[in-house]
């Protein structure tokens, strides 16, 4: 039997005896808010209930069957099991020892395939060793469910992240401050907010549209660019997303936001380990005014994923013809053979095989 088999066992068994001990019955009792509510208060005010508690809200995680509450649990354990938070050091200890497991266990499930990459990048923030990322990208790997192409993104992104992270640190994005009281202020703030210093916290913010967030996490110590650039592009590119899709959100604070990004270390040009840009990735959910933005905030009009595709082939196998003209534009081109893949029949009418015919002259130059 292996060590990480044997520790797993023990493990889990503290963790059933805390629950046990802590109040199972309760647990069945009081919804999931509840009882990260009385966690969080357990943790703050330092009860020596606090490890029970936890305990049942792992318990409650492993044996959820719903979306919105794993999501929620998950996110509970993960603030207050941050190995940069300010929770109690026998605390973050404890949880590191016991929610790698549980997040695993459910990466094995048959979990929301949204669900299970939430679980494996949270993994993030308790430090795990090398051995339990191994096993996490191993099963994210080998996923075949209707998900698998999300779940298998998420693996390469972890795996990236291992290379990337300081070998003794397992550090998570956040750098050492020019003004320590700055940081401070700025960790306060995010706090009031119930954020962390984190990349959910980012792809939230940009979900939300919501620069003045972006800035703090920026001054609170975060990172967006350099070797952190591959987990800031994801954030980013899952909260425009959502962003684009909220119909209260106008092209004009996604610019603003991208702004602020590109202030502190983003590139336009960031991509995912597919070759896909944002002007790729985001093109069925944001509008073409959006799409032309990155373009003129320095994103590649005209970028090559490892697919052979391009933005435009994109748009118009999509019949997105004002993205296709919004990228034309802007020096989008195609050439013929690829004209030819893209349409069993060119378009007939008279703007749209406009388009076709200036994407081919923009290809030629």
């Amino acid at each position: 039997m292996s060590l990480m088999t044997v520790n797993r066992i023990c493990a889990f068994a503290l963790m059933g005896l805390f629950a046990f001990l802590g109040s199972g019955t309760i647990a069945r009792a009081q919804s999931s808010d509840q009882l990260i509510a009385k966690a969080y208060k357990s943790v703050r005010s330092k009860r020596p209930s606090a490890q029970n508690d936890l305990a049942v809200l792992i318990t409650t995680l492993r044996k959820s069957q719903t979306m919105p509450e794993q999501t929620e649990l998950i996110e509970a354990l993960r603030n207050i099991g941050d190995a940069h938070g300010s929770s109690p050091q026998a605390i973050k200890d404890y949880l590191k020892e016991v929610v790698p497991l549980a997040l695993l266990d459910i990466l094995r499930s048959r979990a929301d395939g949204r669900v299970r990459g939430q679980a494996m990048m949270s993994l993030r923030s308790f430090e795990p060793s090398d051995d339990v990322l191994d096993e996490a990208i191993a099963v994210a790997r080998s996923d075949t469910s209707a998900d698998r192409d999300f779940v298998h993104q998420q693996a390469e992104l972890m795996s990236q992240w291992k290379k990337d992270r300081q070998p003794a640190a397992a550090d998570a994005g956040k750098s050492g401050p020019a003004d320590p009281a700055a940081q401070s202020k700025a960790v306060a703030s995010l706090r009031k907010r119930k954020l962390d210093v984190s990349y959910h916290a980012l792809l939230s913010a940009v979900a939300k549209a919501n620069p003045q967030v972006i800035e703090t996490l920026a001054e609170a110590g975060l990172q967006f660019g350099g070797v952190h650039l591959p987990a800031a592009y994801q954030a980013v590119a899952e909260g425009l997303d959502f962003a684009c899709r909220d119909k209260r959100v106008t092209p004009d604070r996604i610019v603003g936001l991208l702004k602020v990004l590109l202030k502190h270390g983003y590139r336009m040009d960031a991509s995912d380990q597919h070759g896909n840009e944002l002007v790729m990735t985001t093109i069925q959910s944001c509008p073409a005014p959006v799409i032309a933005s990155f373009v003129d905030l320095g994103a590649r009009p005209n970028p090559v994923n490892n697919q052979n595709a391009t933005p435009l082939t994109l748009a118009f196998a999509g019949g997105q013809w004002d993205i296709a003209r919004a990228l034309i534009d802007r020096g989008a081109g195609m050439n013929k053979e690829e004209i030819d893949r893209t349409f069993m029949e060119l378009p007939q009418d008279p703007a749209q095989k406009d388009l076709v015919e200036r994407a081919m002259k923009n290809a030629g130059k």
